[in-house]
């Protein structure tokens, strides 16, 4: 099968993916304390960290990272201007 005739999945099927797994992760996973941690963490309290927390905001920033990285793709493959130079007064190239 040649390069050209490969068949990609949908961007669209892969950003509603995305979302789904950033809503379960956010429903199931983020909780405050994980503000909490981060608040020992700037006061230097290292002893009163609750490490099985900081693995959720692990999860939560790692979910948070693949919403970005589709709607990336989704933009590249629709053929929209990428980029943050796009919405400026040149427009696209």
């Amino acid at each position: 099968m040649s390069a050209a005739r490969r068949r990609r999945i949908p961007a669209r099927v892969l950003m509603g993916a995305s979302v789904f797994s950033a809503a379960a992760v956010f429903c199931t996973l983020a909780d405050f304390r994980i503000l909490g941690n981060l608040a020992h963490v700037f006061m230097l309290k290292f002893g009163a960290i609750n490490w099985t927390v900081i693995n959720q905001l692990f999860a939560v920033v790692a979910v948070g990272l693949l919403v970005a990285s589709a709607i990336i793709y989704q933009r590249r493959t629709s053929g929209a201007c990428t980029g943050w130079w796009a919405s400026g007064a040149g427009g696209c190239r």
